[in-house]
């Protein structure tokens, strides 16, 4: 180079020898004029490089044709094989083919991977003619069969190694198709197995359609008459197998079937019957087979009733009879069924075994006989009976005696009036009642009033003379409104065993008074439902009135209690009632005068409520009492929303008569919607509802309410 000594060596190419000599080559005086050499791409028949720079002769240097590269600033000396980038060459790969629509040409051709322009092209024709091993086109053709078209064959071969030879069908007519001769019988079918065939292609011997299936003759069956084995009866006639036999093979058909008997004239007690066996086959080609026995004569058994046939039933020998309904006479209870002679009643659980005639017995009914003798008694030794039947002879009743009492005579059943001598005939029927009726030995009482008591009496019949009844004594008259006359009493104290009733007499050996109770009537006014009764009848000597066991109703309240006049509670324990006493029902309810109340979410303050109570008597008004407060504290406070039981921060609450405020803290926290509130007093309920929405237009969070009414 220009700046530094080459060197240059020999080698001796003789055989076994080797030897190498070496020599320096002087610097030059040749100053390098380096041009650049672009880099180029190589291709399938170039060679490219890469970029470099040359020493090329120009105006004022001469070059040197060396070639460099350039390095970290400087050129550095390089080979030209360093620089080249040999020819790829051409990549043939994915031949094309294409005949001609009558395949008469056929043209392959084949692309350089690595330049698809460079191409290869090939073209042969059917009427091309070459010398014999040349490429061409082979032409031949193939017949049609059976099962396959007629073609015409295209066979290209290629002089280029990168084609193949290519074939081509072309078909020109349909397969004929099979021929099928007649059918050739491989085994013969029977009655119950099918046969196997075959069949020949008339077209091609070769074709042949095996194991062809031949139905089967099916059995040709039919039944010998003149057989006794084709059908034979079950010993109890309950069923008859029929048995049928095939002309073409020994199998047999058989079928049992159940026989359904049918009476064609029933059995008597005096001829026999005639009962027909009948068996129907599902299998037509059985006929229906029948048979007649013979009914035994039945048995007759007859019930008799007073000598009149009652009933007649017929039996089976050594079955039993069933037992008729029970036989009806006037007066009579039936005893039972009994044999001619016989003690005992005959058992129906007995096998009937010849014809019987059974009697019906029976018992005379019992009836009882009550005698009221009205505080009189029977001669001693003597009685009255207390029954009889239709069959007693004739009862003549013994008359009863009593003090100070004269016998008039009975009364009752068949007796319109008294009478005296009484007998009850036989054949008479039904229970009987007899009352004794007297008239009481004519003397006198005096009769006095009790002076405490507000009544009159008229004078006169003071003193009717003899022994005086109840129903004899005066009645006074009371004049004093709502005061009614009770009954007479021996004593002042109008004790129990002291009341004179309609069996009690006065004694006139000593001066009597008598003391007239009285009572008086408290009356109840209910509203909705009218009280049962509307009025009681109150003593007058403690004046107590018991209070009504059902309570009094009206719509929408609840009761409180029985009220005076002045609406204060009647005390039924410790007040006295005065005549003519009205006591009313006090009722009660609660209401809210605010009511459809609207939360809107994101409000603050509260929502406000308020609770009265109305009572009723007479007419509604509000309650005068101011303790709702209390009365809801008394009941542990229990306010509801949606049935959830609130806590004491979610609300407040302040008389008049009850405000109850939600907090809005509590209600933002509800759902949308409309939502329950209920207020639970000591007693009663009290229940409305308020909404809960969505803001939808600005508004200012303070609250005004509306004004009630009831402020």
């Amino acid at each position: 180079s220009e700046d530094a000594e080459g060197s240059k060596h020999r080698e001796c190419k003789r055989p076994g020898c080797g030897e190498k000599q070496t020599a320096s080559i002087p610097k030059t005086d040749h100053h390098h004029n380096y041009v650049k050499v672009d880099a180029k791409a190589p291709t399938c028949t170039e060679n490219g490089n890469i970029e470099h720079w040359e020493c090329k002769t120009d105006e004022t240097h001469t070059g040197c044709g060396r070639l460099f590269l350039m390095k970290d600033g400087e050129y550095v000396e390089t080979l030209l094989r360093d620089v080249t980038l040999y020819s790829r060459g051409h990549i043939y790969i994915n031949p094309e083919y294409e005949w001609a629509d009558d395949h008469s040409s056929v043209t392959a051709t084949i692309a350089c991977q690595n330049d698809p322009n460079h191409k290869i092209t090939e073209t042969h024709t059917t009427t091309e003619t070459v010398d014999e091993g040349q490429y061409k086109i082979k032409v031949s053709s193939i017949g049609k069969t059976c099962t396959t078209s007629g073609r015409t064959i295209y066979i290209a071969t290629f002089k280029d190694p990168h084609f193949t030879t290519q074939t081509s069908f072309v078909v020109t007519d349909a397969p004929t198709g099979h021929k099928w001769g007649e059918l050739v019988v491989d085994t013969a079918p029977t009655c119950s197995t099918v046969g196997k065939g075959h069949q020949n292609c008339e077209n091609d011997n070769s074709h042949v359609k095996d194991n062809i299936e031949i139905p089967t003759t099916g059995h040709d069956w039919y039944v010998d008459d003149q057989d006794p084995d084709s059908y034979v009866w079950a010993t109890d006639l309950s069923n008859v197998t029929a048995t049928a036999k095939c002309h073409n093979c020994d199998q047999t058909l058989t079928e049992i079937k159940d026989t359904t008997a049918t009476v064609i004239k029933p059995a008597t007690d005096t001829e026999t019957g005639i009962l027909e066996y009948r068996a129907t086959f599902d299998n037509l080609i059985f006929a229906d087979q029948t048979k007649t026995v013979t009914i035994p004569k039945k048995l007759a058994v007859t019930f008799m009733v007073n000598g009149s046939v009652y009933t007649k039933t017929l039996v089976d020998n050594g079955q039993t009879v069933e037992k008729p309904n029970d036989p009806v006479k006037l007066c009579y209870d039936f005893s039972g069924w009994y044999a001619t002679d016989a003690s005992e009643a005959f058992d129906f659980t007995t096998p009937i075994t010849s014809n019987l005639t059974l009697n019906a017995r029976f018992t005379p009914k019992v009836y009882t006989i009550t005698y009221d003798l009205a505080g009189g008694s029977l001669p001693e030794g003597t009685e009255n009976p207390g029954t009889y039947t239709i069959e007693s002879p004739d009862i003549t009743l013994v008359n009863p005696t009593k003090d100070h009492s004269n016998f008039l005579g009975w009364t009752g059943t068949d007796l319109p009036l008294e009478t005296e001598n009484v007998v009850i005939p036989t054949g008479s029927f039904g229970n009987r009642v007899y009352y004794a009726v007297y008239k009481v030995d004519s003397k006198e009482v005096k009769v006095n009033l009790d002076p405490m008591k507000d009544g009159q009496l008229d004078e006169t019949s003071v003193t009717k003379g003899g022994w005086l009844p109840y129903g004899d004594l005066p009645v006074p008259t009371v004049s004093q409104k709502d005061v009614f006359f009770d009954a007479w009493y021996t004593s002042p104290t109008f004790e129990e065993s002291s009341r004179i009733d309609s069996s009690t007499v006065v004694s006139t050996e000593t001066e009597h008074t008598i003391y007239a109770r009285y009572k008086f009537a408290v009356y109840f006014k209910g509203s909705d439902t009218p009280i049962d009764p509307e009025y009681v009848y109150t003593d007058a000597v403690d004046r107590k009135v018991a209070e009504p066991e059902k309570q009094p109703e009206k719509s929408g309240y609840i009761y409180d209690y029985w009220a005076k006049a002045d609406g204060s509670p009647f005390d039924f324990a410790s007040e006295q009632a005065s005549p003519g006493l009205t006591l009313m029902a006090s009722y009660h309810r609660y209401a809210s005068t605010i009511n459809d109340n609207v939360w809107v979410l994101g409000d603050v303050g509260n929502l406000r409520f308020r609770f009265v109570r109305y009572k009723f008597m007479i007419s509604e008004s509000l309650d005068t009492v101011t303790d709702l407060k209390a009365n809801f504290e008394e009941n542990e406070k229990q306010i509801f929303v949606d049935d959830n039981l609130l806590a004491e921060n979610q609300y407040v609450y302040d008389n008049g008569s009850l405000i109850v405020n939600l907090q809005g803290s509590y209600l933002n926290g509800l759902s949308l919607g409309t939502h329950s509130l209920r207020v639970e007093f000591t007693d009663g309920t009290v229940s409305t509802n308020f909404t809960v929405r969505e803001r939808t237009k600005p508004v200012t969070p303070s609250h005004v309410y509306p004004k009630t009414g009831l402020e």
